[in-house]
């Protein structure tokens, strides 16, 4: 009678340790893992504007605050096709050279990787802050930082307006690890 009480109770434990799944398995399809670095390669799936900026589409004036929705109106994919790379020694780069979408073809765009990206910057991460340092040290630009599920991290700034407004702009870009 133990005995059969010990197998049961034996059997009833495997089914319960087999049947359990963590949701951070990389084969269970699930997003909810939270990053804790920016060590890794990224891609750009959120850009928001604010104040909006104005801008014109087919002969007519809009105001944007999803920097992607007027992208996507003018057909420029390279700020979304861009892989940025976060290397561990503290190197930060992107694919934009090698992409035919960006340069001539991508030219509002391409000035936003521009803008954040020195091809021999460098970048000092803190709990929730990013500092993305120009090459030899000439100019920096402090981001606030967070880190969400789904491999999201939030990038926000401000600084002076972009489109030649005049306004201080506050920029959110959200990355999803790749």
């Amino acid at each position: 009678m133990v005995t059969r009480m010990l197998s049961a109770l034996v059997g009833l434990s495997l089914v319960f340790v087999m049947g359990c799944k963590k949701t951070d398995d990389p084969g269970s399809g699930t997003t909810d893992t939270t990053p804790t670095s920016l060590v890794g390669n990224w891609k750009v799936t959120a850009f928001k504007l604010d104040p909006a900026w104005p801008k014109v589409v087919n002969g007519s004036p809009e105001q944007f605050t999803d920097y992607l929705q007027y992208l996507k109106r003018i057909n420029e994919t390279c700020l979304t096709d861009v892989t940025w790379t976060f290397a561990q020694d503290g190197r930060y780069t992107t694919n934009k050279e090698s992409l035919p979408t960006c340069g001539a073809n991508g030219p509002n765009s391409t000035f936003i990787v521009d803008y954040l990206v020195d091809p021999n910057g460098t970048y000092v991460e803190s709990a929730n802050q990013l500092k993305l340092i120009g090459a030899g040290n000439l100019t920096s630009l402090l981001l606030t930082k967070a880190y969400a599920p789904g491999n999201l991290v939030t990038l926000q700034w401000k600084d002076q307006d972009l489109s030649n407004q005049g306004v201080q702009t506050t920029y959110t870009m959200t990355l999803t690890k790749q």
